[in-house]
């Protein structure tokens, strides 16, 4: 390229950046993570399963651990928030020059990022600025002559084009020059898009490096995160437990067990020296109730709230804690879209949709040897449905087959659907009880006639509360429950519990599936055993809190970077063939 012709193309160039278009991009990358759904995604983007499907329509057979799909961009102006994807070799502190937000509001609005596990493919929120961009750090240098070009009417601000390399980093184009990543961000407009990428064979400007200044210092991710909170224990913890107490019905009852339950983990906790404050509050019934409470002064001084009961007030007290950054358990309902995007706030019960997945990977993990068949049982519920239409879709992706029964098969549909050589997995997509009073005599009737048939059973947690009447079938059928809670009425540490809580309160706890006192000793002595051991840096060490549950298990984890913690924890009951009854922990 002769002078003349590199001259003509920075010319051009200069004179075309301000021209560039700063469009906002319509969509960005999300790499699937185990354990994913379309329904969590949908969450966790506040996005519809259509506007998913629409640009992924792959996604409707099924998520694969690694596919990279497409998410809408919702943002419509500068003051609402967004999302960003970690592209390689991008950092904290350009991100916040892209978007013009500094790096400590990134930080606070992705509280799951750290510098460790800061990589490409991350997603991270982008919030709405509220402070400047914090400048690089300049050191101070003595004065040093650095060449200038000759003043002149049609001087380009840029002393060369570079016409990238293949594969080439901006780190290694500054290095070669000599300048700064910013100067050349700087003099290049485009690269502040957050779609833009260094391509082979484009060219970009490379600017005069000014005089008598060094080129700033740009912050590094381990500078710019907030160090990590100290691993501190708590000796002195408030809690406030917020539930309807004043109904005078059965719902107000189970609520008064589990606030029973909790002060036995308050009594077991003082035994190692940590002083608890716990302050009771009756929520009502709506949000308005809520709304009135919450005008407590002495709420906002606590360190973690349990409750409410009602999913209606999940919003109302989320954003409250939101707000105070108070902890807020949530030890009931898994609905609520608050769990994906409150970082203070952890689920108890997972949504049903996560739940099922997690079932769902069971058939490529503990069942993949079974044959699967599904029970369409007319009338089947809608919940059941999504658990076996997404065990059709897992198994599916993984070329294996999924036959499909009804209760009025006959001996002949039998003989072909079911496996001679194979075990058989039978789940049906509804836990009615109903349909097991007609699928145990269906089965019955088969099994007497074809002994070598190995039959199993995969059923809800609701079948729980079937084994007094049906527990021989469970037995003879090799019977799987999945669930997030089971009660070993032998293990001597429930029993111990159980009887402390009749001699505390004069009377037994209710006889229900779960009981909601032991549900109250569980999730308090967890929280308050966490949180005495590690204080304010409990939520970086949540899966090294080790407690032994007496009816829940719990495995913690963030949705997102941005989102609250859900349970993750699901048990199989295995009634076996020998007549005994063993809890199996899916190893992760």
């Amino acid at each position: 390229m002769t002078p003349t012709q590199r001259y003509i193309i920075v010319l051009l160039c200069v004179l075309l950046f301000p021209l560039w278009s700063m469009a906002q991009s319509t969509h960005f990358n999300h790499t699937v993570k185990k354990g994913e759904t379309a329904y969590s995604l949908a969450r966790i983007y506040k996005i519809t399963i259509d506007e998913l499907y629409n640009l992924n329509p792959s996604a409707k057979q099924g998520l694969k651990a690694g596919e990279i799909l497409r998410i809408p961009q919702q943002v419509s102006n500068e003051n609402q928030q967004g999302f960003h994807t970690i592209k390689p070799g991008e950092t904290l502190y350009r991100i916040s020059i892209i978007y013009k937000v500094s790096a400590s509001e990134i930080c606070a609005a992705n509280p799951g990022l750290s510098a460790e596990n800061f990589k490409a493919g991350q997603v991270i929120v982008i919030p709405t600025a509220t402070t400047s961009v914090e400048p690089p750090i300049t050191p101070v240098q003595p004065e040093v002559s650095t060449p200038q070009p000759t003043p002149n009417r049609l001087q380009p601000k840029c002393r060369e084009m570079h016409k990238v390399r293949r594969r080439e980093k901006l780190s290694k184009i500054a290095e070669e020059y000599a300048v700064s990543e910013e100067e050349i961000i700087a003099a290049n407009p485009e690269m502040k898009e957050p779609e833009y990428e260094l391509k082979k064979g484009s060219f970009i400007c490379i600017p005069y490096k000014k005089q008598a200044e060094q080129a700033p210092k740009i912050p590094t991710n381990e500078e710019l995160f907030p160090p990590k909170a100290e691993k501190k224990s708590m000796e002195y913890i408030k809690i406030a437990v917020v539930l309807p107490f004043k109904e005078n019905n059965t719902k107000s009852a189970k609520m008064i067990e589990f606030y029973q339950g909790l002060l036995l983990a308050v009594d077991s906790i003082k035994n190692s020296g940590v002083s608890v404050e716990i302050f009771a509050y009756d929520s009502g019934a709506d949000a308005e109730d809520m709304t009135q409470l919450l005008s407590t002064p002495e709420l906002k001084k606590v360190d973690i709230i349990f409750g409410p009961m009602y999913a209606s007030q999940i919003n109302t007290l989320s954003k409250f804690s939101k707000k105070n950054k108070i902890k807020l358990v949530v030890p009931f309902t898994g609905q609520s879209d608050e769990f994906y995007h409150n970082p203070y706030i952890y689920a108890v019960n997972a949504p049903k949709n996560d739940q099922y997945h997690e079932v769902n990977l069971l058939a490529e993990s503990y069942f993949v040897n079974y044959n699967h068949i599904i029970l369409d049982a007319e009338g089947g519920n809608t919940e059941g449905k999504n658990l076996t239409d997404g065990l059709k879709k897992v198994l599916k992706a993984q070329d294996r087959e999924v036959a499909t029964m009804s209760l009025y098969s006959d001996e002949t549909t039998l003989l072909q659907t079911l496996n001679p050589v194979r075990k058989n997995l039978i789940i049906p997509n509804t836990s009615d009880l109903k349909v097991l009073n007609k699928l145990f005599p269906l089965l019955k009737n088969f099994s007497n006639k074809h002994p070598e048939y190995q039959i199993s059973l995969l059923g809800y947690p609701e079948w729980q509360t079937y084994t007094g009447i049906y527990s021989s079938y469970f037995h003879i059928f090799d019977t799987f429950v999945f669930t997030t809670f089971y009660r070993n009425a032998a293990n001597q540490d429930v029993v111990d519990i159980e009887n402390k809580f009749t001699q505390w309160f004069k009377k037994p706890m209710f006889a229900s599936y779960p009981r909601f006192g032991l549900l109250g000793f569980d999730a308090g002595y967890f929280f308050l055993k966490g949180m005495s051991q590690y204080g304010k840096s409990f939520n970086d060490h949540i899966l090294q809190v080790h407690v032994k549950p007496m009816q829940h298990a719990f495995r913690f984890q963030r949705a997102s970077n941005w989102s609250g913690f859900i349970n993750r924890e699901i048990q199989l009951i295995h009634y076996t063939t020998d007549q005994r009854i063993e809890l199996i922990k899916l190893k992760r």
